[in-house]
């Protein structure tokens, strides 16, 4: 890698982030937000409502006995913030509790977890299909196309936690190729590329979002004291939900910008 190549580019990636560039990407990306929060709404409201229920039934099997709302405060994974809930308390010592304990985790925590995971990661994958830019018309058929990529957005949204928003490019260019071996290894070589190639710009874009989630999840912090800490938890969970799907169509305008204006660098 050429140094003084590297460093041009970051010097480049900052054109986007110009007062105007700026204002066009935030209405962009609020539109982008909007228009696909209420598609997913309306064609998938039974997984909304999966969704809902698994928080409902995760509360309930943990005996509510729910993480402090502060844990979510450094959290930027949303599947890291399930962990929280189900492991931040711990199960009982087996010692102490015996089969009992045994029984609740096996029949009751870990298909109770699992099943919030599901539906966490299906509501992620069906937004980010519908947010990602494409020509092709969103409707049912659009869906099922990409129904075949689930395994590989998961296991990239597991690699979130460990390379955060190179994980997020990845996708985008692992969703505009095949489903090969290949295909996935150039997706992730090209995912990686950007993000070392933009780092200012990635780096930029990505603090405004944790800094924005920060701010409006500290007032349920604060109030986690006064009422319940499980309603402050979910809404800490909430607005951390939220903010990774604006995420979501912050990253797919971006990614379309470079992809666009620096095509060679990838292609």
């Amino acid at each position: 890698m050429n140094i003084a190549i590297l460093l041009d580019y970051w010097k480049k990636s900052l054109q986007f982030l110009t007062w105007q560039e700026t204002r066009l990407a935030l209405l962009a990306s609020l539109n982008n937000f909007i228009k696909s929060l209420v598609f997913v709404a309306r064609s998938f409201r039974w997984l909304v409502l999966l969704f809902i229920g698994s928080l409902v039934l995760a509360a309930v099997v943990v005996g509510y006995s729910i993480p402090s709302p502060e844990k979510l405060l450094f959290t930027a994974s949303t599947l890291n913030a399930l962990l929280t809930l189900f492991l931040s308390h711990g199960p009982e010592p087996v010692a102490a509790a015996g089969s009992v304990t045994i029984m609740k985790l096996a029949f009751m925590q870990i298909p109770a977890f699992l099943l919030l995971a599901f539906s966490c990661l299906a509501l992620l994958f069906v937004y980010f299909l519908a947010a990602r830019p494409s020509i092709e018309a969103k409707d049912h058929n659009y869906f099922r196309k990409y129904v075949a990529k689930f395994g590989m957005f998961c296991l990239f949204s597991v690699l979130w936690l460990y390379l955060g928003v190179g994980a997020f490019l990845m996708l985008f260019f692992f969703f505009d190729s095949g489903n090969s071996l290949r295909d996935i290894s150039y997706a992730s070589y090209r995912g990686l590329r950007c993000a070392v190639y933009f780092f200012p710009l990635i780096f930029i874009v990505w603090a405004a979002i944790r800094l924005t989630g920060l701010m409006l999840m500290l007032p349920f912090v604060a109030l986690s004291s006064i009422i319940s800490p499980l309603l402050c938890f979910y809404a800490c969970y909430s607005v951390l939900f939220f903010m990774t799907l604006f995420a979501i169509s912050v990253y797919s305008i971006y990614y379309v910008k470079i992809k666009h204006t620096f095509y060679q660098l990838f292609f």
